[in-house]
């Protein structure tokens, strides 16, 4: 099993405290910065760059007692107030069911899987009790169908259960949907694909199963794409792009892969999208700019637990290795 794929699912019971920020003071400025981390949540920023939350030293130990909501501009990083709760890992961030919103839930401390929904407009954060939904998540998936305006949800479990049921928010009511479709999983990706007009979920694992599979959700049902994807994945490194979506990990064809690489769907199969560059890393995170047409992977460790602080960027043909 690659690096990329040892995450565990259910967390240990420890918890570490890990600072949440580095500052460095130079001759004319100071720069602030959040930790390195793995397992925390990410999604695009409506004004342009990704938004980060929370996260832990590795998956499910040593939550960061950081709570801000970091910003990434493409030039510099910005702490903005995050929502008003513990700190944790692995819960879900989105913009949207509607503009100017971002929705929040889920995640875990302490082996505990929260159910609680937050949502964030005009810099204001609140919580909502909605009833249904997917309940207590963790290493589950979402992704905003910005033309229904709803968010949906697959997968993730709640302590030793997985979860195969669909889910969508539409920012006021929660719908279900027991429909045919991805075989109970963790640790997929899911992402908005204009070019096939719906969500695409790919990847995950389950009890003694790794998954390479691609499906659409059209708002119904789930349809089967391809069985035979380029990589396995473990987290959210599936993101959207200009066309199709971008599968972020390492390469089948390397027995001992130290690089990851990135793949677009493009509506008929999977391609390479440029070369394998930034150094493989365990729960890292992934997100398109969409405004400066700019995929983001930033965070994860390496396979030995050492935090890895760059940020890479991918501009549709090759990587580049961001200032820190």
């Amino acid at each position: 099993m690659s690096g990329w794929s040892r995450m565990s699912v259910l967390p240990p019971g420890a918890l570490v405290l890990v600072l949440g920020s580095v500052a460095l003071t130079g001759a004319s400025q100071e720069r602030v910065r959040p930790v390195a981390r793995r397992c925390f949540s990410a999604t695009a920023a409506p004004e342009g760059g990704v938004l980060v939350w929370g996260g832990a030293r590795s998956c499910g130990v040593g939550i960061v007692a950081d709570t801000s909501l970091w910003s990434w501009n493409g030039q510099v990083w910005q702490a903005r107030a995050g929502p008003p709760i513990e700190p944790r890992d692995d819960a879900l961030l989105l913009g949207g069911p509607t503009d100017g919103v971002f929705t929040f839930f889920g995640g875990r401390r302490e082996g505990r899987a929260f159910d609680d929904l937050w949502v964030r407009e005009r810099e204001v954060w609140r919580r909502l009790t909605p009833p249904g939904g997917p309940g207590p998540i963790q290493h589950g998936a979402a992704a905003l169908d910005p033309s229904r305006r709803r968010i949906v949800v697959f997968g993730g479990a709640a302590g030793a259960a997985m979860s195969r049921t669909t889910y969508e928010w539409d920012g006021a009511v929660w719908h279900e949907f027991a429909v045919p479709g991805p075989a109970p999983r963790v640790g997929h990706g899911m992402a908005w694909s204009q070019q096939d007009g719906g969500v695409l979920l790919y990847g995950g694992f389950a009890e003694g199963q790794r998954f390479r599979d691609l499906w659409r959700w059209n708002g119904s049902s789930w349809r089967l794409l391809t069985e035979s994807g380029p990589t396995y994945t473990e987290g959210p490194v599936v993101t959207e792009a200009d066309r199709g979506i971008y599968v972020i990990g390492p390469g089948l064809d390397d027995p001992a892969p130290s690089n990851v690489r990135v793949c677009r769907w493009n509506g008929e199969i999977f391609v390479s999208a440029g070369p394998a560059r930034p150094p493989l890393r365990i729960g890292a995170g992934a997100v398109y700019d969409r405004t400066r047409r700019i995929l983001v992977l930033w965070g994860g460790s390496t396979e030995q637990g050492e935090a890895d602080p760059r940020l890479w960027e991918f501009d549709g043909v090759a990587w580049h290795d961001r200032p820190r």
